[in-house]
């Protein structure tokens, strides 16, 4: 048991290595910059680097519907990220399985794409494997803002934290390479577009168990 004089001087050196710390926005002013980031880059790729017949693709429901609930569950997703970062307002099981749903629902969306039988075994999995890669790459920086976003919050679902900064940050990068990826074959979409979502969103909470958790320890 400390005794009086332990006390003060513990207390003493705690004030004398205590920092001024900005206090974070709240989430729904974070929230508002990651969307007006996150639709100023899709409405930069629709106009710079769209695929050719974006303009009648989207006047097709399916293609129009899929890219709305992308955007949905990019934004849905990035706000269960953000409030992650605030002790005792972790996302729902409820709200998990929204934006699962979400997400799904876009990927059903695309199975509405016909079945490309003409593309060689070779050339199917060439393309697939560089649109993977795309998917990856366009989602590090999201990614990362993401995350440096929450560690300076204090998550206490640490692992929850990060997987949802993980699907929001692939969702978005989904989303920009629907509107400039030139493939529409639903095997294509599934297995090199929505099937990394999945993967990235398990590597990511992976990453964050031991990157949050450090941080707060």
């Amino acid at each position: 048991m400390l005794t009086p004089e332990h006390h003060g001087a513990l207390v003493d050196r705690l004030v004398q290595e205590t920092q001024p710390v900005r206090r974070l926005w709240s989430v729904p002013a974070r929230m508002a910059v990651f969307v007006a980031l996150a639709g100023s880059v899709v409405a930069l790729v629709l106009a710079l680097a769209a695929r050719p017949d974006i303009e009648s693709k989207l006047a097709a429901r399916t293609f129009g519907a899929e890219l709305v609930l992308l955007c949905i569950a990019t934004a849905y997703t990035g706000l269960l990220a953000l409030r992650s970062a605030v002790p005792g307002r972790s996302p729902s099981r409820y709200e998990s399985v929204v934006a699962v749903t979400l997400a799904v629902a876009a990927a059903i969306f695309s199975c509405a794409e016909p079945l490309d039988t003409t593309i060689p075994v070779g050339t199917f999995l060439g393309i697939g494997a560089a649109c993977a890669a795309r998917t990856f790459a366009f989602a590090l920086i999201p990614w990362l803002l993401l995350m440096a976003a929450i560690r300076r919050g204090a998550p206490t679902r640490v692992r929850a934290a990060g997987a949802y900064a993980g699907a929001t940050a692939l969702l978005l990068s989904t989303t920009i390479l629907r509107a400039a990826c030139p493939q529409d074959g639903v095997l294509h979409w599934l297995l090199w577009h929505f099937a990394p979502i999945a993967v990235g969103t398990v590597l990511s909470a992976t990453v964050a168990s031991s990157w949050l958790r450090w941080r707060h320890a």
